[in-house]
């Protein structure tokens, strides 16, 4: 394990320019001109003795293969003893960005054109691509010996969002006021986990690692580009604490979570929701993080261990038998459901095209990248998909040894969600076919190759 860690710390602008953007995240086109506030790659760049991370947050829904690809090859070029495996990308699930891909594993509709007058899909992965390349540089460029402070904020931010009834079916945001209405599938989401990053010589603040257990669509119906909470958190943050101070912000395990309030909702009160909400939810975040700097709960020293593990399995697809495929045939066959429809209609086609292509396919196994980050004893444990909270929970108690920092949606792309197995029984959006790349059995084994990830960080000390 390395030693003397520095840390670099680097911002670029990745906003889709030269006309209007198709936004990415919801059911229905939405093409619009209007910049709200700006989309940001920010990046930081630990180096040690004979180890090297470079961790980019990018306010995009998803990290996609072709954007991975692209960042990977210009720093191939432009980045002195570049490695794949020591970039991890990650993505704060606006829903309020451009796509940056159109061959998805797992998508809704996928292959859809661009939408007329919009910018192309593959100029706004260019151009994302050019922005996150020049973040890396600027990080790579002066790292500075470092310490880490970590503390933690129990403000709360995400919340369960599935409902559940007494038939045993459930259903994301689900009405709660029906009379069968039995409670809320899983737990609200834990607290947010934060890293304060000094410059050692003199203990100055340079760059915070921010973890917050929910996604950045608290605007997520918006007409207009924005980075969502996160930019309301970072202009609060710098404000207070620096305006040279980057902020890494993360999204911990979510797939189950929410910031729109769910039973906590007072009466006469709506769901945080739309600009005002993603403006409130920014500030909580935003004064949580300055708030908690006065918390520490353990200073990690520059001489602490450093190490960065990825590994890339192939696990097995969610499958479809005989029966699920000839069924789904006779579905589209028959005219059951139209992909441009209401929304059960288009969620119902899209299962079953989904169950047709994969059963037709030659794909029985996918990769799944997943990085273990070790900074003294704590590890940052990334996946690719949006993970129910309970999978990250496993993951973290079977690791007492570490400070388990968990990040959803990173990696070399989005595989959608990674759902329970209780949750798949109950049904709804974000438990089918066509938005899982896995199953539970395949959450399983996530699980367990995390662990054994984690643990390995601490058993290279040796």
């Amino acid at each position: 394990m390395s030693g003397n860690i520095k840390v670099g710390w680097g911002c670029a602008d990745i906003t889709p320019r030269g006309g209007p953007v198709s936004l990415f995240g919801q059911w229905e086109t939405r093409v619009s001109d209007v910049i709200h506030d700006p989309l940001t790659a920010n990046a930081m760049v630990i180096q040690s003795d004979g180890c090297r991370t470079i961790w980019v947050a990018c306010d995009l829904a998803l990290i996609s293969k072709a954007l991975s690809a692209e960042v990977k090859r210009l720093l191939r070029a432009s980045l002195p003893g570049f490695r794949e495996d020591e970039l991890v990308l990650s993505a704060t699930h606006v829903h309020t960005g451009p796509s940056t891909d159109q061959d998805w594993f797992t998508a809704l509709l996928d292959g859809q054109p661009d939408p007329p007058g919009a910018i192309p899909t593959a100029e706004c992965c260019r151009q994302a691509a050019a922005g996150i390349e020049r973040a890396v540089l600027q990080a790579a460029a002066a790292p500075e010996l470092s310490r880490f402070e970590v503390a933690l904020s129990h403000t709360i931010t995400g919340v369960s969002r599935r409902a559940t009834y007494r038939d045993g079916s459930a259903a994301m945001y689900g009405d709660l006021h029906r009379p069968d209405f039995a409670g809320m599938e899983g737990r609200d989401g834990g607290p947010m986990q934060i890293i304060y990053v000094r410059r050692a010589s003199d203990c100055r603040l340079t760059g915070i690692v921010a973890a917050v257990p929910c996604t950045a669509q608290a605007d997520e119906m918006a007409g207009y580009v924005t980075a969502d909470y996160w930019h309301t958190a970072r202009e609060g943050i710098r404000e207070e604490l620096g305006e040279d101070v980057t902020v890494l912000g993360l999204i911990r395990s979510a797939g189950d979570q929410s910031p729109h309030t769910m039973v906590d909702r007072a009466k006469h009160v709506g769901r945080l929701q739309g600009e005002a909400g993603a403006v409130e939810m920014g500030a909580r975040v935003g004064k949580a993080i300055i708030r908690a700097v006065d918390d520490v709960i353990v200073t990690i020293e520059p001489d602490a261990a450093h190490g960065h593990l990825c590994a890339r399995e192939p696990m097995p697809i969610w499958g479809v038998t005989k029966e699920e495929y000839e069924a789904a045939k006779k579905y589209i066959a028959d005219g059951g459901a139209g992909a441009l429809g209401p929304l059960n209609e288009m969620m119902a086609y899209s299962a079953a095209a989904t169950r047709i292509r994969r059963y037709e396919g030659d794909i029985a196994r996918y990769p799944v990248n997943i990085h273990a980050v070790r900074i003294g004893d704590v590890v940052f444990i990334t996946n690719p998909f949006e993970m129910y909270i309970e999978y990250a929970d496993r993951i973290r108690m079977a690791c007492p040894e570490a400070f388990v920092i968990d990040v959803q949606l990173a990696g070399d792309e989005e595989l959608g969600y990674l759902s329970t197995q209780r949750a798949i029984d109950g049904g709804g959006y974000s438990t089918m076919i066509f938005s899982c790349a896995l199953d539970a059995k395949g959450g399983d084994m996530v699980v367990d190759k995390s662990i054994r990830l984690i643990k390995s960080t601490f058993a290279c000390e040796e």
